[in-house]
């Protein structure tokens, strides 16, 4: 079949010899090929189209979250603080971690011990986490690192 691709447009060999060069020629250019393209495999996978669905997934980035999930997770947050569900003081506690301040700085700030507080974020944070689970939103829970 390849010896025929080949002539296509292309004079044909005179005699024996020449159809027995030709074929040989074409199929050690089509051995080279098919072992090229093993080894391309090999290394990338499977690079070719395919019938089955291509998975997108989302580039790792932890400073992204979709507008309409964290607009979710602060309405669960403000829930909770509403029912009275987070700790003591929990609100001045969050607003100073996410302001970047020390366990150390709110505690003076609260007038408490440092272990107190570093018990009081670790309490709101698990209740958070239990109710985003609750909510059926786990896959939104950040991984600890």
């Amino acid at each position: 079949m390849l010896t025929l691709e080949y002539l296509v447009g292309s004079q044909p060999p005179a005699d024996l010899e020449e159809w027995t060069a030709l074929a040989c020629r074409i199929a050690r250019n089509h051995a080279i090929s098919e072992l090229r393209k093993r080894k391309t495999r090999q290394k990338y996978g499977d690079v070719g189209l395919t019938d089955q669905e291509d998975t997108i997934e989302p580039l790792p980035n932890d400073d992204y979250r979709d507008p309409v999930d964290q607009k979710r997770l602060i309405g669960i947050l403000q829930d909770q603080f509403r029912e009275g569900v987070m700790a003591t003081d929990g609100e001045v506690i969050l607003d100073a971690v996410a302001a970047g301040e020390s366990h150390e700085e709110i505690a003076r700030e609260l007038g408490t011990t440092r272990t107190a507080v570093k018990k009081r974020l670790a309490r709101m944070r698990e209740t958070f986490a239990d109710q985003v689970e609750n909510e059926g939103m786990s896959h939104l829970k950040r991984e600890k690192g």
